[in-house]
């Protein structure tokens, strides 16, 4: 379950078990803001939104699925409100294919409720680079972001994942 965040200091991460999403887990890895502006098309910027929405701290952790092929990345991003989480989501959502590329809005999961997906296709320069599925959701002032990845991930992926890493958030 999740820690509370809440207040101005600093917070403990969420907690993210390795049990949330079937497949073997690597360890959790607490992140800070630097971490997740640096891999935006724009750094300084999107460390802005997260310091104007009040980021109070950010767990990470990867599944895979050899089997399936199939990788998983899992971020619960914690604020100290809903509003904030609320204004880091929508900046999230219009930013999600940077900075390799565009993503395209997908359609949203009937669950957990809010859930929306964004596609990244393949941009054609690594022979290797599969599609993403990015699932993004708030739940209260914890904004979770599932991304899907492997060479044939297809909706129904995301659409398994996201419910059971629902119901472990």
């Amino acid at each position: 379950m999740l820690a509370a965040c809440a207040g101005a200091g600093p917070a403990d991460p969420p907690v993210l078990p390795a049990d949330a999403l079937p497949g073997r887990a690597e360890a959790a890895r607490t992140l800070e803001a630097a971490d997740l502006s640096a891999a935006e098309a724009d750094p300084a910027e999107a460390l802005g939104v997260l310091d104007d929405a009040g980021f109070a701290g950010a767990v990470e952790r990867t599944w895979t699925q050899p089997e399936r092929r199939l990788r998983a990345e899992v971020r619960l991003i914690a604020f100290g409100g809903a509003d904030g989480a609320e204004r880091y989501l929508a900046w999230l959502r219009a930013h999600v294919g940077e900075p390799s590329g565009t993503a395209s809005p997908g359609t949203a999961l009937a669950t957990p409720a809010g859930a929306a997906v964004a596609v990244r296709e393949p941009s054609g320069c690594c022979p290797k680079e599969g599609r993403t599925l990015f699932v993004t959701w708030r739940e209260g002032s914890i904004v979770v972001v599932l991304a899907v990845s492997g060479p044939r991930v297809r909706l129904r992926d995301a659409a398994e994942l996201a419910p059971l890493l629902a119901r472990a958030v």
